[in-house]
């Protein structure tokens, strides 16, 4: 689990196995205590996509007000919600810590 200090700029980058064609938006939802502290939306102007065509990455900073919103000295986890350009398909991510990208993403049926 990764563990920063509230009140600092911090930055994740992200790899999702879809292009700026394949997403409507993202949903970046931060955890903490098992709750959700704050939830960064992505559209997909956002994604820039990989040279092998496979997918796209992105950056998620949270603000230092953003920051402030998290306990000090405790970790959190990441959540990522992938909601397609029809959006009729939402696929979302195992949960991570704040260093870890994306180890699987699975298709949440309805």
């Amino acid at each position: 689990m990764t563990v920063f200090i509230p009140g600092e700029t911090i930055s994740h980058q992200f790899f999702v196995p879809f292009t700026q064609g394949d997403v409507s938006k993202i949903y970046v939802s931060y955890r903490q205590n098992g709750r959700i502290v704050l939830v960064k939306n992505v559209y997909a102007g956002h994604l820039t996509n990989v040279t092998s065509g496979v997918g796209s990455s992105f950056t998620v900073t949270l603000s230092q007000q953003e920051s402030l919103l998290f306990q000090d000295n405790k970790s959190f986890t990441i959540e990522i919600n992938v909601i397609s350009r029809n959006g009729q398909t939402r696929y979302t991510s195992q949960e991570m810590d704040g260093e870890t990208g994306i180890q699987h993403i699975r298709e949440v049926v309805n």
